[in-house]
C-alpha cells in the first residue's frame, strides 16, 4: 500500500482512533506504517511509548529474519560441500582431487582437509536420519494396513469399509525413498572405511 495514503489516513483519524489502532492492530502493521503512525503521534504530542516498543520489536524481528536467512545459506553451502565430497568418494576420486574441488567451491586448503576428516561423522548422521525417517514411514504404512484390516473384518459382508490408502501409500513411499538414501550413505561409509584401511 502507498505510504502517502497511509499518512493521509492517519491524519484524518481522531486521537482516540489512533491510540486504539496502536493498541489493537499495532503488531500487524508494517514497519513503514508504524513509522508513519509514530510520526503522527509525535505531531499530536501523544504518548509514543507503545509505538516505540512496536518499532523495536519490528527491528528485532527483521534482524532475526536476516539471521535465519544467513543461517539457511550457510547450511545450504555446507550441504553442497559435503555432497561434493560424497560424490567424489562414490566416484573413487582421491582425497587430493576432492580437496581441489572443495577449494574451487570456496574453502581454504585447511578447511578442505578438515571437511574430509568429518566425512565419516557426517555420513553416519545422515544414515541415522534416513533410518529414523524410514521407520516412521513404515509405521504410518503399517498403521494404514491395520486400520484397513480392522475396518474390513468388522464390516458386514458386502458392506463398505475403510481402506486407508493414503496412509499406506504415503508411508510406503517415505519408507522406500528413505531406504534408498540410507543405503547410499551406508555404502559411502563402507567406502570410507576401505579407503582408511588402504592408507
Amino acid at each position: 500500500m502507498d505510504i502517502s495514503y497511509i499518512k493521509e489516513n492517519y491524519a484524518r483519524m481522531r486521537d482516540e482512533e489512533l491510540i486504539l489502532l496502536s493498541k489493537e492492530d499495532g503488531r500487524d502493521l508494517s514497519s513503514e506504517a508504524i513509522t508513519a503512525l509514530y510520526q503522527e503521534f509525535v505531531k499530536r504530542k501523544l504518548d509514543t511509548s507503545t509505538i516505540s516498543a512496536m518499532r523495536i520489536q519490528k527491528i528485532e524481528e527483521h534482524q532475526k529474519g536476516m539471521e535465519n536467512a544467513a543461517n539457511e545459506e550457510v547450511l545450504k553451502f555446507e550441504a553442497k560441500l559435503f555432497d561434493h565430497a560424497f560424490e567424489g568418494i562414490m566416484n573413487e576420486k582421491t582425497d587430493e582431487e576432492i580437496a581441489a574441488g572443495l577449494i574451487k567451491l570456496g574453502l581454504t586448503d585447511q578447511e578442505a582437509i578438515l571437511l574430509l576428516l568429518c566425512l565419516d561423522q557426517r555420513a553416519t548422521e545422515i544414515e541415522k536420519h534416513f533410518t529414523s525417517v524410514m521407520l516412521k514411514g513404515l509405521g504410518i504404512g503399517l498403521l494404514g494396513i491395520l486400520i484397513t484390516a480392522i475396518s474390513y473384518s468388522s464390516s458386514v459382508t458386502g458392506s463398505t469399509y475403510i481402506f486407508a490408502w493414503g496412509a499406506i501409500g504415503s508411508g510406503l513411499l517415505v519408507f522406500f525413498s528413505s531406504l534408498k538414501r540410507k543405503d547410499k550413505y551406508a555404502n559411502i561409509l563402507i567406502m570410507l572405511k576401505e579407503r582408511k584401511e588402504k592408507n
